[in-house]
């Protein structure tokens, strides 16, 4: 069959869609056909409910808008489709037999926002009925022919029975495969590996959709070019990549773009592959409410995920949780598609719920925070901006609870009035609300049928989204338009939570240029300033204190060396004194020796490489004395902060009244392992609310049973910073 260019005789100019009833689907058909064919398709109709399908689910990245477009007919209808489409479509084609696929560029009408909103919320169901689902990787070259010969070489079943050890364990399993190992000796051991790691490059990871498709779908395998993988080669490969610690390979074996790359497609593959056999994350199986968190596990999982929308962060996992969330779902409106709703108040009606479940309010403020945001975020500062994946975090000690028992976090989420906002936008500081806190006047923003278009008033600012192009509608928007604004300011919230200690930043060291370790060389005396102008300002620090011991007994110098590495060795540990003892060396060995090689760098460099300071971590100081590592956006007059029930502190900034952004996360030596809610139990310390002001009621210390006093050495220094107080976040 040929076209020679034309379209055949049966085209018309209609659309070959028909409304959808409820749980109504279209399935299309592809008309057999071989290799030049013209791609010729039907649709039909098919009730979820009601009708058995045999179907093939197809889970495919659509690609860029720039992509090479191809022609395909539908029921006579000319479609252009992206070449990722096109590419599967072709491929599963047979010359003597029709081919049944879902596939969503096509059997959803995309210029109907309504039913794209309806046909989300079957697609859990359209791939969890599917006879098979077909992940589409893209396609491959030689070298990606040879790591698929390897990998079917690969004992799978043997290398799988290691999952059933269980999710805790998997993540800390000392004899674990590893790649490595199992290419150890031989000869052409660093070309596989890297032409197996290009499975982990394929666009296909970094989709936000594919999360559910893969992890419902039914009889799940992989195409890869030419080539055909079940879903368990593709896991396996996964486990055997991910290093059994921290993501590190040796340099002269990892020759491919950024190891981050592999690192976020890896978690997404065995995430999906935890989801499908029922291995659920610690906090699942052993909480009493196991309906809240594995829609936030996948959030959290996924903030890497690209999407074009930024509504589908969430709509593309909701799904994916419905098995453990569907008495959530029926009730809580941020689960259901709707796209003429703003993203703003979908992520923070999100946030609201998930403060709501004990287990999980813990977590919330740690994906938060403007260092996760920019200036421009439009959302509060409590409020994970799932858009954006997270750069460096501080990674928590086991041990740590500088906030006591995670269940004592204590939140209310409260409105702005009219007065408040005017507040808010008449500070001269940013806040990230500020832009949702301009409301349209009543008087015009009366919408009828006949009034299709609103004029603002000067200081209103739109979305780029929602900007018009033409000079003439300037400042002017649609009906549609002005329901998106309303939706957005809804999302402008003040969180009221529960703090046990703040204190004034007076010292904020300087951030270096420094990015990659590769980059040392040329940042080391950079480094080694910072490092000596932080040094230089606790010197003046102990000729002001007869003392000069920090609130641990330690010296302001060996406190100071706990810190900048977050009290933790590279693997995470707990450092050791030997190790920390060993500072000044670092320094020398920094200044003076050759430092190119990764092999020679002394331990306690790597300690400083895995906490990230002088690069993501800057050193800071406070009125009472903490030493901290804290965010770059620190500035002096910020505060450390720790709220109750959260392993770490946060640095908050004061704004206009008594609202504060929240900034990050931090580190607070000496603070990590529940020393605060000890100390306010110990020495009673209470915060009047009205006045603000801190009493330490029973200064000389609690009397146990025993008749000794406790002992708080010189943390009755900084005894005026706790209490317990609301604070009110922006």
């Amino acid at each position: 069959m040929t076209l020679d260019g034309a379209a055949p005789a049966f085209f018309n100019a209609t659309t070959p869609y028909k409304g959808l009833e409820e749980n109504e689907i279209r399935l299309l058909s592809i008309l057999p056909g071989v290799e030049d064919d013209p791609l010729l398709c039907s649709l039909d109709h098919y009730n979820l409910q009601q009708d058995l399908t045999t179907h093939t689910a197809i889970s495919y990245p659509w690609g860029p808008p720039e992509d090479p477009h191809h022609r395909c007919f539908i029921d006579g209808f000319e479609f252009t489709i992206r070449d990722n489409a096109f590419s599967i479509l072709t491929r599963l084609r047979k010359s003597d037999e029709f081919v049944k696929v879902w596939i969503d560029c096509l059997c959803i009408n995309q210029r109907d926002k309504l039913e794209k909103s309806a046909q989300i919320r079957l697609m859990h169901s359209i791939y969890k009925q599917a006879a098979r689902t077909i992940i589409w990787l893209g396609k491959t070259d030689d070298l990606s022919d040879e790591a698929v010969d390897y990998i079917k070489s690969l004992d799978v079943d043997g290398i799988s029975r290691e999952f059933s050890k269980g999710w805790e364990d998997r993540w800390r399993l000392a004899d674990k495969s590893f790649v490595l190992d199992i290419l150890e000796g031989h000869s052409e051991k660093v070309k596989l590996f890297n032409s197996m790691a290009r499975l982990f490059f394929a666009v296909y990871w970094s989709r936000v959709w594919i999360r559910q498709e893969a992890a419902v779908g039914g009889n799940l395998h992989v195409l890869w070019g030419r080539h055909e993988l079940s879903w368990r080669h593709v896991a396996v490969i996964a486990w055997i990549f991910r290093p059994r610690s921290t993501f590190e390979w040796p340099e002269e074996c990892w020759q491919g773009p950024s190891i981050q790359h592999a690192e976020t497609a890896i978690e997404t593959i065995l995430s999906i592959d935890c989801y499908r056999y029922g291995r659920l994350p610690p906090a699942v199986r052993g909480s009493t409410d196991s309906a809240a968190t594995p829609l936030f596990g996948q959030l959290v999982y996924s903030r890497s995920g690209m999407t074009t929308k930024a509504h589908d962060k969430i709509y593309a996992l909701s799904s994916m949780s419905s098995d453990i969330y569907s008495w959530e779902q029926a009730r809580t409106t941020f689960l259901k598609p709707d796209y003429s709703r703003s993203w703003q108040e979908v992520y923070v009606e999100a946030a609201r719920f998930f403060f709501s479940k004990s287990h999980i309010a813990y977590q919330v403020l740690e994906n938060a925070g403007m260092v996760y945001q920019g200036a421009s975020s439009d959302l509060p500062s409590w409020c994970p901006d799932w858009r954006y994946p997270i750069s460096t975090q501080i990674i928590a000690s086991l041990e740590w609870s500088a906030g006591g028992n995670r269940g004592k976090v204590q939140t209310k989420i409260t409105a702005l009035n009219k007065k408040q906002r005017s507040q808010l936008l008449s500070h001269n500081g940013y806040a990230s609300i500020m832009p949702l806190c301009r409301q349209l006047p009543r008087d015009r923003c009366k919408i009828a049928e006949t009034e299709p278009y609103l004029q603002l008033e000067p200081k209103a600012t739109l979305p780029s989204s929602l900007t018009c192009a033409d000079p003439w509608c300037k400042d002017k928007i649609s009906k549609a338009e002005h329901a998106y604004l309303q939706s957005a300011s809804r999302a402008a919230l003040v969180l009221e939570i529960q703090s046990c200690m703040q204190d004034k930043i007076t010292y904020v060291g300087r951030r270096s240029g420094w990015d990659k370790e590769s980059e040392l060389a040329q940042y080391r005396q950079d480094i080694l300033a910072i490092d000596a102008s932080n040094l230089n300002f606790l010197e003046e620090q102990s000729t002001n204190r007869i003392d000069a011991l920090y609130i641990t007994d330690e010296p302001l110098r060996d406190a100071y060396n706990w810190t900048i590495i977050q009290s933790q060795d590279a693997a995470s540990n707990v450092a050791t004194q030997a190790l920390v003892s060993t500072a000044d060396s670092w320094r020398s060995w920094l200044a003076n020796d050759d430092i190119d090689h990764i092999s020679t760098r002394p331990p306690y460099h790597k300690a400083i490489e895995s906490s990230f300071a002088f690069r993501d971590w800057c050193f800071a100081y406070t009125e009472a004395g903490y030493m901290c590592l804290v965010p770059p956006l620190t500035q002096v007059h910020d505060k450390v902060c720790i709220f109750n029930g959260y392993a770490l502190p946060f640095v908050i900034r004061p704004t206009v009244q008594d609202w504060h952004i929240l900034l990050g996360q931090c580190y607070v030596h000496g603070m990590m392992v529940g020393k605060t809610s000890e100390l306010i139990d110990e020495f009673l310390i209470k915060v009047d609310e009205k006045s603000g002001k801190t009493t330490v009621k029973r200064p000389q210390g609690d009397v146990r049973a025993n008749g000794l006093k406790m002992e708080a050495g010189r943390y009755v220094d900084i005894l005026e910073t706790l209490g317990t107080r609301w604070i009110k976040l922006i």
